[in-house]
């Protein structure tokens, strides 16, 4: 009876931890930037991703973004919505498959050298930041060098892997995002879901071992 309690208790656990739990974001977040696309001047070739991390469509209808000087340097157009596990670009006149076109005036560093993601009332969705000057999470990501992005890692040991969405966040800035070859997302791309993490894979393998023991414990004693 306590092995078929403890198969129970597992299996319970298992089935109510969502995946992405915990340092996963639950709510749309930046997962890319490129304040220095080009040698000489940016204007036009400047970009933002966005990836939704959630299981379900999220509306970001006039949602704006920006630095805290210039906080209205994009307006996502009424009726937007992104789906699961999708990324959504804005994007200067000069960015091909954008979403959303908009003039973006992005420092590469001093104060400026930051982006927040507000919600159509005001709120704060995300922000990250590239020199100790400028607003972030925590500590400032390593500012890019030229023809660089900043993009947000899968999880805390891995960068990218083509598979999976970048979703990790722990609010710190320094550790969530990671600078490498610019990689822009545009709704047309596929969905890619979040890792899962390895404590809820480690857990659900267990609770299967539990169960599975007890299932041949039982059927023994019924012989």
């Amino acid at each position: 009876m306590l092995l078929a309690a403890a198969a129970v208790a597992a299996m319970v656990v298992v089935a109510g931890i969502e995946v992405g739990a915990g340092s996963y974001a639950n709510h749309v977040v930046i997962s890319e930037v490129i304040p220095n696309p080009v040698e000489g001047t940016d204007d036009g070739y400047q970009w933002i991703e966005l990836y939704n991390p959630t299981g379900e469509p999220v509306d970001i209808s006039a949602w704006t973004g920006g630095s805290a000087e210039t906080s209205d340097q994009f307006t996502i157009p009424e009726g937007t919505s992104m789906d699961a596990y999708t990324c959504y670009l804005i994007g200067d006149i000069d960015v091909f498959l954008k979403d959303h076109e908009a003039y973006l005036t992005i420092a590469s560093r001093g104060e400026d050298a930051h982006l927040i993601l507000r919600t159509a009332s005001g709120t704060v969705v995300d922000q990250v930041g590239w020199d100790s000057n400028a607003v972030y999470e925590t500590a400032p990501c390593a500012r890019p060098d030229e023809g660089l992005s900043l993009q947000r890692k899968i999880n805390d040991t891995l960068d990218y892997d083509g598979i999976h969405g970048p979703g990790w966040d722990t609010d710190d800035n320094s550790a969530d995002f990671f600078v490498g070859t610019p990689d822009p997302r545009c709704s047309d791309y596929p969905p890619v879901p979040p890792l899962p993490e390895l404590a809820p894979l480690i857990l659900f393998a267990t609770g299967l071992c539990i169960l599975a023991g007890y299932m041949l414990w039982a059927r023994r004693r019924t012989h």
